[in-house]
């Protein structure tokens, strides 16, 4: 089957924005273009208006993509442009033209003033249920914009161009995904920038910020991963420049940041089959609405049980499953160190959580670690009154934490524990 560049037109700005980026990846790619105009039918009561009816859009929807591919054939001398017609949902047609593509282009209003997307339901519908990549370009995107700031009197075309970003997720990282952005970087003889984001474990996140050294070993941890991740692929691509960035926080915030300096952010989305549930992630939807420059969605297997799923639900191994299992073991050994960390106020509420947190702890044989948390600088009910032996309104947070150590000891003896 012939490899070919997709556009999506519907004659507005941003899809002929889509058109000419299309137009310079697919002479990049050295492939053919084709232009896709979707004509939607005509409900039958506009059907009989003259300047609404059936005959009158079908001349637009023909008209629109011919003088489109003229104007491409014209800036880009010897690109093979052609031009289809079908008729349908724009959504579930793009989405089935999408199949013999190489990569689907499709246009996305840029927000006024502001960087980032309006994403409208045929773009997130055709992202979510492509099977190939698709990438969404800004009504603004020039080609200009993909290159860094020419000296004065240069051409901006003779400008490097920008990197390329790329989000990963180092528990389940997909080659689909990561050729794809190195493949890009290497057309345009650029640098490659991945990002990757990390968060600690659910139950330690509270008080993370109190044990800076222990933050420090769990960065130094990513960032090991990052870059054994990537060692073979920067041997596979010798001539691509790599930086890694692995930063505490939420990926979605981070690439949206590095966007701003890109020509591309590169992310990626699991394939699932089933018709409920969202079907965008939600690092690859905050990408989508936030991303200063064009967004390649790279569609790939999700892991099940230790095994990749394929694109026809069949289990084979998994390429990255070695490394995610040793990278869970090394993480289950940091995590060993993490106290489990509960809140207190002296209402009944709280210490019920002490109970509850001092079982959790015992259980995972973690220390307890007791953290003051009000609005209020003394306690104000009666809960501990009789426990510090001291009115309800000279009960101190010192008293608080120190009657949870005690009722957690009393609960569990063998328990260690830290107050905060």
């Amino acid at each position: 089957m012939t490899r070919i560049v997709t556009v999506g037109l519907d004659g507005s700005r941003e899809s002929r924005a889509a058109a000419e980026w299309a137009a310079r990846e697919a002479q990049l790619l050295g492939l053919p273009l084709k232009l896709v105009q979707v004509w939607e039918p005509v409900p039958d009561p506009m059907a009989q208006a003259p300047l609404l009816g059936a005959e009158t859009q079908q001349h637009w929807t023909e008209r629109v993509p011919r003088e489109a591919a003229e104007g491409i054939r014209l800036r880009h001398p010897g690109l093979d442009v052609s031009t289809e017609q079908v008729s349908g949902r724009p959504a579930e047609m793009l989405t089935s033209v999408a199949k013999d593509a190489e990569v689907l282009v499709l246009g996305s209003r840029g927000l006024s003033g502001l960087g980032g997307f309006l994403v409208g339901s045929v773009g997130l519908a055709v992202v979510a249920h492509a099977e190939r990549p698709v990438v969404l370009v800004r009504a603004d995107a020039q080609a200009p914009d993909e290159h860094e700031t020419a000296p004065a009197g240069t051409p901006a075309s003779a400008a490097p161009f920008r990197p390329v970003v790329v989000g990963l997720d180092i528990e389940s990282p997909d080659e689909e995904l990561i050729e794809f952005a190195f493949a890009a970087a290497a057309r345009r003889a650029t640098s490659l920038r991945v990002v990757h984001g990390w968060n600690p474990p659910p139950y330690y996140a509270y008080g993370l910020t109190a044990d800076l050294e222990l933050h420090d070993r769990l960065a130094r941890r990513e960032s090991v991963a990052l870059a054994e991740l990537l060692r073979p692929w920067r041997e596979k691509h010798p001539d691509v420049e790599v930086t890694e960035e692995s930063s505490y926080g939420t990926a979605g915030n981070h690439l949206a940041d590095a966007s701003r300096d890109a020509f591309l952010v590169v992310v990626g989305r699991r394939i699932r089959r089933s018709p409920f549930g969202s079907h965008i992630g939600p690092v690859t939807h905050a990408v989508l609405h936030h991303s200063a420059a064009p967004v390649a969605v790279v569609p790939h297997p999700w892991e099940r049980h230790g095994q990749r799923v394929d694109r026809r639900g069949a289990a084979r191994s998994g390429h990255g499953t070695d490394r995610l299992r040793e990278r869970s073991r090394a993480m289950s050994a940091i995590a060993k160190e993490l106290p489990v960390v509960v809140g207190v106020d002296g209402s009944e509420p709280s210490l019920r959580a002490v109970d509850w947190a001092s079982d959790e702890a015992v259980l995972r044989g973690l220390p307890l670690r007791l953290v003051y948390a009000s609005l209020w600088e003394r306690y104000e009910g009666d809960a501990l009154a009789a426990d510090p032996g001291k009115p309800p309104e000279e009960v101190s947070a010192d008293d608080i934490v120190e009657s949870a150590a005690r009722r957690a000891r009393s609960r569990h003896p063998e328990l260690t524990g830290q107050r905060a």
